[in-house]
């Protein structure tokens, strides 16, 4: 492959990654919604039901995520090999190799993750126990 097809496919798996993880925020803060305004109407049923399914979507979509950020790291690999081997590379490519020297990304992007989805968990139970506590006062 040259530079120019390793850089079409690592801007498709970056595109495919923001693409997930914007529709995920989403569904996240859609859900966050929906507990703030209707928890007075949901049951312990529905609320157990939706939670299961969060979980389950949130587990899914990180394991495809880290699944994508190795195909990513497999690409630059690719980059690093046409340097080594001498092929001359585009601006565009070397830049998309100091991305392997950014470690500070990676850790803001888990913290997001992480405490997107601990809130969106914390945040329907917690308005499932306030109903409750408001019920039986």
């Amino acid at each position: 492959m040259t530079d120019l097809e390793v850089i079409y496919q690592l801007s498709e798996v970056y595109n495919r990654v923001w693409n997930m993880s914007q529709w995920w925020a989403s569904i996240s803060f859609m859900i966050i919604a929906i507990s703030h305004f209707t928890s007075h109407k949901l049951n312990k049923f529905l609320v157990g039901i939706i939670l299961i399914l969060y979980m389950a979507f949130s587990i899914w979509l990180y394991r495809f995520s880290t699944y994508n950020v190795s195909i990513i790291f497999g690409l630059l690999q690719d980059l690093q090999n046409l340097i080594d081997s001498g092929v001359p590379l585009s601006q565009g490519a070397i830049r998309y190799l100091a991305v392997k020297e950014d470690w500070i990304t990676p850790i803001f992007i888990n913290i997001a993750q992480a405490g997107t989805f601990i809130a969106t968990i914390s945040y329907v139970i917690y308005c499932q126990l306030d109903i409750s506590k408001k019920s039986d006062g």
